[in-house]
């Protein structure tokens, strides 16, 4: 049995130094990838300094797409289209209108001759004042501008219509997200709690006798399981924060960036 327990354990020891070396390979390739998006120089040394908190948020999906209504920067860039779609057709209508001008303005005419008496000029005024009419008959031109100005703006009231109602669901997806992955945490945390009591249970058996080293062993191999499950389930939590505060077009505000305009 003793035998048993050392290969037990040496196997496991072998599958721990295989999950060491893959996590460094992770680390190492997650380390290049932020220092390429940071335009740094990828032999800088990075390394996390803060632990992973979590805190549970309370979001209302009415209130969040309202905020996303507001903010979320492909949302607004489908409004600003609708209005420049509603100005060119005004524009377009315009120029199908007839053109009415008030004009005015005035000649002067200078005769120079010569006489007897000499070399004279004669000056004189011509001015004038009315009304200019331009009716556009016979220009098809100004109205297929008015019929594809129309048809960009009904256009324009469906692609918002779409927009809107994928806005909507994207926020109550994200929204349903982050409760999932909370209700997983706090699953995730109370396994590695029941765990630990679990192998404090086991040594206590083992110490009167009554379990072996080999349970123990696994028992702790599920520890560790648990502990990989708890913060996997973190930092699925913490991306749906990330992803939940794209979708409301609030990264720079969470993160307390401002740009500068100047």
């Amino acid at each position: 049995m003793a035998e048993f327990e050392i290969v037990q354990t040496e196997a496991d020891i072998a599958t721990q130094q295989l999950g060491v070396e893959e996590a460094q390979n992770q680390l190492d390739t997650s380390r290049l990838a932020l220092l390429r998006l940071l335009a740094l120089d990828l032999s800088t040394p990075v390394r996390a300094t803060e632990a992973l908190e979590a805190r549970p948020m309370q979001i209302d999906k009415r209130q969040a797409f309202n905020l996303a209504q507001t903010q979320q920067p492909e949302y607004l860039a489908a409004l600003l289209g609708s209005q420049q779609a509603d100005l060119n057709l005004v524009i377009a209508k315009d120029s199908g209108r007839w053109q009415v001008d008030l004009v005015a303005g005035a000649n002067q005419v200078r005769d120079a001759y010569n006489n007897d008496a000499g070399s004279s000029n004669n000056r004189t005024w011509d001015s004038y004042a009315g009304v200019q009419v331009q009716i556009p008959i016979g220009d098809i031109s100004t109205r297929q501008a008015e019929v594809r100005a129309r048809v960009n703006v009904e256009d324009q009231q469906i692609r918002i219509t779409d927009a809107r109602q994928e806005l909507e669901r994207s926020v109550n997806d994200v929204v349903r997200d982050l409760g999932t992955r909370w209700r997983q945490y706090e699953i995730s945390q109370r396994a590695v709690e029941l765990s630990r009591r679990k192998i404090e249970i086991e040594r206590e058996k083992l110490s009167a006798g009554r379990s072996t080293n080999f349970q123990v062993l696994s028992f702790e191999t599920d520890l560790r399981n648990a502990e990989n499950a708890q913060l996997n389930a973190l930092i699925a939590y913490l991306n749906a924060q990330t992803q939940l505060d794209l979708t409301l077009g609030m990264t720079l505000e969470s993160w307390e960036i401002a740009l500068n305009d100047d």
